[in-house]
């Protein structure tokens, strides 16, 4: 049974500086007083950080660790038409969120992630990892203003993420662990709310007993929560704890 590591979702801004930089590049397009082309240069630095990062650790799949998500949802729900209205922040997680709001449905228009998959394709060897907002957590933070049932909106949101998906040449993650086509046993293998360090033996142990082996699919190790709430020392130990946990559950598939 073949098993994969991967943060599958956000990881801390590099360092202070280029998390400094980002901050005030996304506060001055939020005032439309640059272009996204601006940003971009920034973000593509961090990324290639971010890749570098996860190499090191041993990640199996790499993603771009969200770097270029102001939010989990915000730029894609610009991306299908939709107005980004303001800040909600969740203090128990350190979790920070736009609400999208619909005053129309939801369209499809071009690949939302094709680019940035190529970008990261280009710097890596190791396989990619593509992460998507699940339908529900586009319907969780969507307000709906558009006057239409919101099965409508449900419908229009699935219709999306089934028409990105068919252009996405890689394994697929969906925030929840809930997509249309999941293709792997997902597994949180670490928890990353607490810098508490896992035992990797006793952790692979206890994996063993979570795996359905009627399953076919391969399985994902990856933490709990979004990386991104811990400074990057410990987010970098979870990683390490990943690739550690794998090889011991490794020789108990064996």
């Amino acid at each position: 049974m073949k098993v994969y590591t991967s943060i599958a979702g956000a990881y801390p801004i590099i360092s202070r500086k280029y998390g400094h930089e980002l901050r005030k590049l996304w506060h001055e397009l939020d005032k439309n007083r640059i272009t996204p082309e601006i940003i971009k240069e920034q973000q593509d630095k961090v990324v290639i950080a971010i890749i570098k990062e996860q190499e090191r650790a041993g990640m199996d799949l790499i993603t771009d660790g969200q770097a270029r998500w102001f939010c989990p949802i915000s730029r894609f729900a610009q991306a299908v038409g939709l107005e980004v209205g303001g800040m909600h922040h969740y203090y128990d997680t350190n979790f920070h969120v736009r609400m999208a709001i619909a005053k129309e449905l939801p369209l499809w228009i071009k690949p939302i992630y094709q680019e940035e998959l190529v970008f990261l394709a280009k710097h890596t060897r190791h396989e990619i990892l593509a992460t998507m907002p699940s339908l529900k957590v586009l319907i969780r933070y969507t307000e709906n203003k558009t006057g239409k049932l919101r099965e409508d909106l449900i419908s229009a949101y699935g219709d999306i993420l089934l028409r990105e998906a068919q252009t996405i040449d890689c394994k697929i993650f969906y925030e929840d662990n809930e997509g249309f086509f999941p293709s792997m046993q997902v597994i949180s293998a670490v928890d990353a709310r607490t810098a508490k360090r896992e035992n990797p033996k006793k952790r692979a142990k206890e994996i063993i007993k979570e795996i359905d082996f009627r399953d076919t699919r391969p399985i994902l190790l990856k933490p709990s929560w979004r990386l991104d709430i811990l400074p990057r020392k410990y987010a970098y130990q979870k990683m390490r704890l990943l690739t550690q946990i794998k090889e011991e559950l490794c020789l108990l598939l064996q």
